[in-house]
């Protein structure tokens, strides 16, 4: 899907608008060119709104102080545009041409002063800061404490509610107990596992279907018993490997079956004992069941059959099936455990007047889709703010795309999302790819945008970047395509790096032996290499008289 390229100059000020943004495409440059205009020009028909109604919203607090700084220094720049102080890029340079002198230049001047004098008061907030000043602004519509306390760290409250999950629901189950302690489970190990996953009311949990636990442990122990109980049969298996045949040496070698005779013989030395067999133990004795004896066999020779084999295989059996069992009962109280925190934690912290920044989120995304109260709430943030722009939108989740959908384009309130949908697939930072789908379906056509010059790389650098990403489903979605983009003309400012490398250069990271490197070594030498090419382009730099290292075209390195 090819999008319009956006011009910041003459796009409508109105309805929702999507526009994406690839890296070093101006996308700071595109907010600050639309606040401008929105603080100047007519909004659905009506006047301007002021900087305290003009919402701007990113996802860290560094950005938002960034963003604060950019904006204003564009509406100080337009102030000496329009008193002719200083001439100004091609895009203020157009936009002045609006405001005739006269009558329509003083109004916008007068704006302009308003606005850079109380630009203390201009609603730029991270999401979480938003979320925290509509529940406090409106917390009759909301049903919110006036006084909650906003805490950062709520570390403590959650490892109360995993331990008392715990005690509750394993401590009070002795096979339980006694599986995860042998495993090394711990609830501060269980916490670190499922914390990616709270505070996502989206999220469905299905519950695996489970069977008795402990009647799985049972027919371990029957099978087991059968096995080891019966001294003759035993034996006389034993004999009977001895004697065989034909036995293929890369699958069953005489000092392979010298060690599963071995293990087993340990264990039945303590018959009354169940054993707990390791995956390396496991992968030992599968070599006496039946299955495994025939595929061993020469072609022309016959597998022993005898009654110690199949009793084997029957153990083997069951004590997978218990594996299976086991690992779906973890999961599904794994699952248990996830609700439970959940549920807990908001109890907990309405008792003791706090709030998180998750419960920011999540409070007024509940606020806002209940039945009662909800569009009153609603109504009453889209009377606070008149305009919402939208940073770093690839970063949201369906709770922060609803609000931003209930408080603005169910008002009819524009509203502008500015992001990199090809980083939208960055689930471990929060991101959900399919909110953002979502939010593109609420965009007409008409006003789904892209920003289509790079003007942080070379052009040959952008070039390599295109034909790479440019071929069939790239991010495995059909949904999000690459949109080729294109160079900035070189100013002519910018130094050449001083070396005969490519603009893009692929580095291999060699097997070590026969073995592909796992992920700790790619890891190592991929940061050691990057490393040495920083070290290599600075030495460049330093080495050229009266050169900057600052704005010079590095190289991409691409590692496999």
């Amino acid at each position: 899907m090819s999008l319009q390229v956006l011009n910041a100059l003459e796009c409508p000020l109105a309805g929702v608008n999507l526009i994406e943004a690839s890296a070093g495409t101006g996308k700071t440059w595109t907010i600050a060119a639309l606040y401008l205009r929105l603080l100047l020009e007519e909004v659905n028909g009506e006047a301007p709104p002021g900087i305290d109604s003009l919402l701007v919203v990113t996802y860290t607090k560094a950005a938002t102080a960034e963003l604060r700084e950019r904006l204003r220094q564009q509406l100080s720049d337009f102030l000496e545009v329009l008193q002719g102080k200083q001439v100004g890029n091609d895009f203020l340079q157009a936009l002045a041409q609006r405001f005739a002198p006269g009558a329509a230049r003083d109004l916008a001047e007068q704006r302009l002063l308003a606005a850079i004098t109380g630009f203390d008061g201009a609603a730029i907030y991270t999401i979480h800061g938003f979320c925290q000043r509509v529940l406090t602004d409106a917390a009759f519509e909301s049903g919110q404490t006036f006084a909650a306390e906003l805490v950062s760290d709520d570390d403590r409250l959650l490892v109360e509610v995993v331990d008392d999950f715990w005690r509750r629901r394993v401590v009070t189950s002795p096979l339980l107990s006694q599986v995860l302690a042998e495993a090394g489970e711990t609830p501060d190990g269980w916490l670190a596992e499922i914390r990616p996953w709270l505070a996502k009311p989206y999220l469905q949990m299905v519950m695996p279907a489970q069977r008795d636990l402990q009647q799985a442990l049972q027919l371990v122990e029957q099978c087991w018993q059968q096995l080891a109980a019966d001294a003759l049969v035993i034996q006389s298996g034993f004999d009977l490997l001895l004697a065989t045949e034909g036995f293929h040496g890369s699958k069953l070698s005489p000092a392979q079956l010298a060690r599963c005779m071995a293990e087993l013989q340990q264990w039945l030395a303590e018959p009354d004992s169940l054993p707990v067999p390791d995956n390396s133990a496991l992968k030992l004795l599968r070599k006496l069941t039946p299955e495994e004896l025939a595929k061993a066999m020469k072609k022309g020779f016959v597998a022993p059959e005898h009654l110690l084999f199949q009793r084997i295989g029957d153990w083997l059996a069951a004590w997978d099936g218990y594996l299976a069992q086991l690992q779906l009962s973890l999961a599904g109280l794994k699952l248990e455990l996830i609700a439970w925190v959940n549920e807990e934690l908001a109890r907990r912290r309405s008792q003791e007047r706090v709030r998180s920044f998750d419960d920011l989120l999540t409070e007024l995304g509940a606020a806002l889709a209940a039945a009662e109260g909800g569009a009153q709430l609603a109504a009453a943030v889209a009377r606070s703010f008149r305009v919402a722009l939208i940073d770093e939108f690839q970063d949201t989740d369906p709770i922060q795309y609803d609000i931003f959908r209930s408080c603005f384009a169910l008002q009819g309130r524009p509203l502008f999302l500015v992001g990199d949908p090809k980083q939208a697939i960055y689930s471990f930072r929060g991101a959900d790819i399919f909110a953002y789908l979502d939010a593109r379906q609420d965009a007409p056509a008409t006003q789904q945008y892209s920003l289509d010059t790079n003007r942080r790389s070379d052009a040959p650098l952008v070039e390599v970047v295109n034909q790479l990403f440019g071929r069939a489903r790239p991010f495995l979605l059909d949904a999000i395509s690459y949109q080729p983009v294109h160079a900035a003309p070189s100013s002519g400012a910018v130094l050449e790096v001083a070396d005969e490398d490519a603009a893009f250069t692929v580095l291999w990271q060699p097997p070590e032996g026969d073995k592909p490197q796992n992920k700790d070594s790619a890891a190592r030498a991929s940061a050691q290499g990057c490393a040495h090419e920083i070290a290599r382009l600075l030495t460049l730099a330093g080495a050229r008289p009266g050169c900057h290292h600052q704005g010079w075209p590095a190289p991409a390195l691409a590692w496999w």
